[in-house]
């Protein structure tokens, strides 16, 4: 017999740095679900969208951001693919 298991529905926050984003992922109940910080560069940008893909399925993506920080997230934020 074959187990299949759900991925949760996921909600993302960004707080973003100069040198650091800060992303934390709620689940749909608004439980923390996990948080972690990356740097503000092209790999932490590729590890922070592989780290959200594993995470489940993502239902929104919030971006906070103070002056030009977190200007190159909102471009990288659309590649994660979105739940319907």
């Amino acid at each position: 017999m074959t187990s299949t298991t759900a991925r949760p529905t996921i909600f993302v926050g960004v707080d973003t740095h100069a040198d650091t984003h800060h992303v934390g992922i709620v689940n749909e109940h608004g439980k923390k679900f996990d948080d972690r910080e990356f740097d503000t560069t092209a790999t932490g940008y590729a590890e922070t969208e592989k780290w959200i893909r594993s995470s489940g399925l993502v239902a929104r993506v919030g971006i906070e951001g103070t002056g030009s920080y977190g200007e190159g997230r909102p471009e990288y934020g659309r590649s994660l693919p979105l739940r319907p």
